[in-house]
């Protein structure tokens, strides 16, 4: 009996292990597929021009984004290299992430249908509009009833109807809408169904709108959590925020510029009151836009109005514009050949050896360099690394941990009150190159660094030993640094930096052609 149990127990056991095995080998990791056009002018990543016979990598993309919205699952991403992909609208896959390169580059031309947004899923650095002078489709985006986890960012929306479609929702976080600039669409975002919960909208250019920047219609009674913040609303023709409906509460507008710090309201019905050119019908801004009420109010444009004014809880205003940008065309790394929103990214998904180049524009955060990589921009007068946020670890824009790495073709700006380089190396790294970049001091306000570490260029300020030798060699070797322009005078007053180069017990130091100021 005792030997019966025994290999029950051991066949349990081994049943237990095939089945932890087992479901580690179902799981998917995530998949990254690339789309080109036709043509590779302008592209970013991609080798090849499109054809959905291909693979869908880097180097053999897909030429629809339909085709890779087919083949995608939860956790995918897909990614459209610069050029125009004129389609009909699509449901994005749950948990899928659909992305452009930049909104500049690559162009959605939306042709019948919507393209609607699931649970978890995004859409992001795409200018999503229709075909030339046409007034179809009547939505452009649209998100799913219920949805959560929704995301649509740092996408250009030109000349739509209804640019986004908001149905109901109720779950937690379930829509986000950042970044974005809606431009000469009839309407930047409506809201139509009768409850709607946790919506975030936020960072937004909503401006030129043939009608509202955004409107709550009559058939919303529901609002809660609501969150409308940092965006800016101008030349809107029936104005900036239409609220109608019979909600109490729950919308929050905090720190939106109306074009004024003290936007007017109007209490009284505004939608509909009114006729304007649509997008098949040529004309200019502003559009033909007609008053049907004549004299009498609402007299538009009305920064904020409707009949449902009741649903604000709060409201504060800008004082001034708010700061608008659209990010940069992203990072590309040859090994392999991938494309990434940002340097971080771009130097994790990379091996040992790679070549990552950044795209022109203005990346903002701190970078580790933990790998022997080349990092460079495109051309180091419109390559801008630069910082707005509360520093961590080592305070300096590049921070380099690993040998052999390359640092070329950027500009730093330094704000003295937040990080003290443009480059720190650790007290254990050899084959550093830094060739070609401009480091200028900059300042914002508030109180700078300590002046003892505001280098330029620190070589072995931190790290292993932190720069002291081994019997008498020292830790750090093979180093060069040329080409550099170092501007310690564009700060303001005092505000400079200590040294353009800070060098502690290098051997094989190359110090030549730089330039500095």
């Amino acid at each position: 009996m005792k030997t019966k149990t025994t290999l029950r127990k051991i066949e349990y056991y081994l049943f237990m292990l095939f089945a932890f095995v087992l479901s580690f080998t179902n799981v998917k990791s995530q998949t990254t597929y690339y789309v080109n056009d036709a043509s590779l002018v302008g592209d970013v990543i991609s080798t090849a021009i499109g054809s959905d016979l291909n693979a869908g990598t880097a180097n053999a993309p897909f030429a629809t984004l339909t085709k890779a919205n087919s083949v995608a699952v939860s956790g995918d991403i897909i990614i459209a290299d610069a050029g125009t992909y004129e389609e009909n609208g699509f449901t994005i896959k749950s948990g899928v992430t659909l992305s452009g390169v930049c909104a500049s580059k690559s162009i959605f031309i939306v042709k019948t249908s919507s393209i609607v947004i699931s649970s978890n899923s995004e859409l992001s650095r795409f200018t999503i509009t229709r075909q030339t002078n046409s007034d179809v489709p009547s939505i452009s985006v649209a998100t799913i009833s219920g949805g959560t986890g929704m995301k649509i960012n740092n996408c250009i929306f030109l000349k739509n109807r209804s640019a986004i479609y908001v149905n109901s929702t109720t779950a937690s976080s379930a829509l986000i809408v950042n970044n974005n600039d809606f431009d000469d669409n009839r309407t930047g975002m409506v809201l139509v169904d009768a409850t709607f919960a946790n919506i975030t909208i936020s960072n937004n250019n909503l401006v030129k709108s043939r009608s509202f920047g955004i409107i709550f219609t009559a058939g919303v009674s529901s609002l809660s959590n609501i969150n409308i913040s940092n965006n800016n609303f101008a030349d809107n023709q029936a104005g900036g925020i239409g609220i109608e409906g019979t909600a109490v509460g729950g919308i929050t507008l905090t720190n939106n510029w109306f074009g004024t710090a003290t936007p007017n309201t109007y209490s009284g019905v505004v939608n509909g009151g009114f006729s304007v050119d649509a997008h098949n019908v040529i004309s200019s801004y502003p559009y033909n836009f007609t008053d049907l009420n004549g004299a009498p109010d609402p007299n538009y444009p009305n920064d904020i109005a409707g009949g449902g004014l009741a649903g604000i809880s709060s409201a504060t205003h800008a004082s001034s514009a708010i700061a608008f940008n659209l990010p940069t065309c992203g990072v590309t790394s040859n090994d392999p050949v991938s494309w990434y929103p940002t340097i971080p990214q771009a130097i994790s998904g990379s091996n040992v050896g790679a070549i990552i180049t950044a795209s022109p524009g203005t990346y903002d955060g701190q970078v580790i360099i933990n790998k022997a990589v080349t990092v460079q921009g495109t051309d180091s007068s419109n390559t801008i690394i630069a910082f707005t946020g509360t520093p961590s670890g080592v305070k300096s824009l590049f921070t380099v941990t690993a040998q052999n790495v390359t640092i070329k073709n950027f500009t730093f700006l330094v704000d003295l009150v937040r990080v003290h380089s443009g480059i720190t190396s650790s007290g254990n790294v050899s084959g550093l190159t830094i060739e070609g970049n401009t480091i200028k001091a900059a300042y914002t306000s508030g109180t700078t660094l300590g002046y003892g570490t505001r280098n330029a260029i620190n070589i072995n300020l931190f790290g292993t030993a932190n720069a002291t030798p081994v019997n008498s060699e020292p830790l750090i070797q093979d180093v060069v640094i040329k080409r550099n322009t170092i501007d310690t005078a564009s700060g303001t007053g005092s505000v400079i930096f200590r040294s353009g180069i800070s060098a502690d017990r290098v051997r094989n130091l190359t110090v030549g052609g730089n330039n500095l100021a």
